[in-house]
Order: structure tokens, then sequence, then C-alpha cells
């Protein structure tokens, strides 16, 4: 265990410290459904499997599926920079309502970071809520939600809600250290539910959303609310087949005119900032949106916060066999804190790994997916 921590040592750049590295052989958790659903695939079945995707990429691991996701294509938007808007455009419009949604491909992180560069401006526009499709949401006699049970933490829980992973982890920190009020307004699903056609099962938990945000603007008319939400419930316009997602359904309901945003219509090279592109009225019917914004994700899909640094991941960092989930936990945070980046590795990986993480002490946890008697014979690296 020694040399494996010396061998990290070197690893680290100076302005992050790494005090300590320990293994859980536990194995995952039954509520940690990614990590049990990548346990008996290796990398390249993972790959291949289109229902994979949405577990790779939550692990930093949108090198195995950029090529097969659409989502990850590199497909700029046809609209000519003469069209763009500005940032300062954008809060403007945000200006004149009380709703801002915003939408996300579940595969791709980078959008998380998009919301979470909006969080301060709508601050300072009087946005007073920041609601999030992922928020666990729970019945009045089951308690107080996870979200708002932990607001005076500084950090975001695994159990706040669904698919927390590093970016949104710091989407949901920025949020509680700019005083949002952050709000749970996903539907509850019955087993019954699950018997409903599929229309019917979408129209009721649409409604079910609407009804929840609706009911917080009601309660206090100051109340301005930015919504993260996943692919089609951003659409404020009724689908091709007739059907009203969230957004309509809350415009419906309020009389509130929300300024509608989705990023999974095109996505930018590397090297290019994101674009905000107006949608005309050709298109609306295409996209349900205001506005469009082309992403700028980085060349290898990861998101790097700013001032971050690279910390190399050694090879003794991951089991001898299956996956090895690495984790950078911030010092002084328990287990149950969402990492500051996090790392899915195989056994069978070839090539260099990297953390990215913002200067800081760090604890490093490895995490073998499936269960182990001990952790790995051969820490010893030659470097």
């Amino acid at each position: 265990m020694l040399l494996t921590m010396l061998a990290a040592m070197t690893a680290a750049p100076d302005n992050v410290t790494l005090t300590d590295i320990e293994w859980d052989v536990s194995g995952p958790a039954p509520n940690e459904f990614f990590l049990n659903q990548l346990a008996p695939v290796s990398a390249s079945d993972a790959a291949a499997d289109d229902m994979m995707h949405q577990p790779l990429a939550h692990y930093g691991r949108s090198d195995l599926i950029a090529a097969t996701s659409s989502f990850h294509a590199r497909k700029p938007c046809k609209a000519p920079d003469a069209n763009r808007l500005s940032w300062e455009a954008l809060l403007e419009r945000a200006a004149s309502t009380r709703v801002v949604i915003v939408n996300e491909a579940h595969v791709s992180p980078w959008h998380r970071a998009t919301t979470a560069a909006m969080l301060a401006p709508l601050r300072d526009l009087g946005y007073t809520h920041f609601a999030a499709e992922a928020f666990a949401n729970l019945r009045e006699d089951q308690g107080v939600d996870p979200i708002v049970a932990h607001a005076d933490e500084p950090y975001a829980r695994r159990t706040d809600g669904s698919y927390f992973e590093p970016v949104f982890g710091q989407l949901v920190r920025q949020a509680k250290r700019l005083g949002f009020t952050l709000a749970a307004y996903e539907a509850f699903t019955t087993a019954a539910d699950m018997q409903l056609p599929r229309r019917e099962a979408i129209a009721k938990r649409e409604t079910s959303q609407a009804s929840n945000l609706a009911a917080i603007l009601e309660a206090d008319p100051s109340a301005k609310i930015l919504v993260h939400v996943g692919h089609s419930h951003v659409r404020e316009e009724p689908a091709a087949d007739g059907q009203l997602w969230m957004a309509a359904r809350l415009k419906e309901t309020t009389g509130i005119d929300p300024l509608t945003i989705s990023q999974i219509v095109c996505t930018g090279g590397p090297d290019g900032s994101p674009r905000v592109i107006p949608v005309p009225d050709s298109h609306r019917a295409e996209t349900g949106t205001d506005l469009v914004i082309e992403t700028a994700p980085a060349a290898d899909y990861r998101v790097r916060p700013e001032g971050a640094v690279a910390v190399n991941v050694p090879d003794s960092w991951r089991h001898g066999e299956g996956w090895t989930l690495v984790e950078a936990i911030r010092a002084g945070e328990p287990d149950s804190a969402i990492p500051a980046d996090h790392l899915l590795i195989h056994a069978t990986d070839n090539g260099d790994f990297t953390l990215y993480l913002e200067p800081g002490d760090y604890r490093i946890r490895l995490r073998p997916v499936a269960p182990v008697a001990a952790p790995p014979p051969f820490m010893v690296i030659e470097s």
C-alpha cells in the first residue's frame, strides 16, 4: 500500500495533494444501478451495447461510445454566425420570464456544465430556485426530499437523486454556494403506471412534473426557477405526434411563457465555444424550444472544471480483473459525497488515464466493481 501511495504522489501536481489512497472491495451498492449493469460486461461488449451508453458516459468513458452515440457526433448547427445570440441576449430573454428550462442528453455530462454556467448570472437576475429532474422526489409520507434534507451540506450526495456524476455534483455544489433553493419535481411512479401504454404514461408524468413546478411558482409569486431536464421535457411546442411534454404543460398551467433551451440538437467541435442560436419559426416544431445551444465538448468528451489540473492514474490503481472505479473525493467529505472526479477503468484497457481536479486535498477511493476478497496483489509499479 505504501508503494502505491508513493507512486500516486509522484503522479499528482504540486497543487493537488492526495491525502489517502484506499481500496474498497465491498462492491457496488444495490442502488448503484449503473455499476451493477456494467459489472458482468467487458469493455468491448459494453461499448457495443446501446443500453450501456449512459452508464459508460456516467463514469467518464465517453471514449468507448463516441463512435456509436449520436449525441457524441460532431454536428455543428447549420445556422451562420450572424444568427448567433450573445450570452447577454440570452440573459435578457431570461429576465423577461420566471422560468428558464434547459435540457441535456443523459449521455452528455458537458451539458450540465452549460447549465452550471447559467447559475450565477440568473441568480443576479433574481432567480431563486434550481429544480432538476434528477433530484429524488419523495411523497409526503416518505419524509423530506434528500436534496432538501442535505441543503446545508456544500456537496451533493449520491443518494440525492439519479445520474449524479461529478459534473452534476459540481452543478449542485455551485447552486448551493450561490444560495439557490433546490427543488425536486419528478413525478411519482406507481406499479400501475408501469403498465400504462407509453403515450399515457408520458402524459401522466409530464402533467405531474408541470404541476409540481407550478406549485412552487404559485406558493411564492417572487420565485423564479431554472429547471434542468432531460431530452424532450424541454419542449413547449407539441411533438410531431401531438404529445405535450412538461414545458408545454407548465406553460398551459401557469400562463408563464418559459425560455426553453435545447442542447441536444447539435454538437460543436472540440475547439469551438458554445453558440446560442434562436430557433426560427420554421424549425419550432422540430426542436420545440426558443433557443438551441451548440455545445463544444473537449476532444475526449471529459469536463475540466476551471483551474483543474491533470492527475495521472497509475496502473496500480486498477484491479487485475474487470472494472475498477477510481474516485477522487475531496478531503473531509464522506464516501456518500459525489466525487470531484471519477473514472471507470477495465483491466484490459490500454493507454493513459487522467483525473481532472481543482487544486486542493483529495483522497483516492479504488473500487473493484465486482466484490473481491482482498485488494489486488500487484501494487508495485515501476516508475
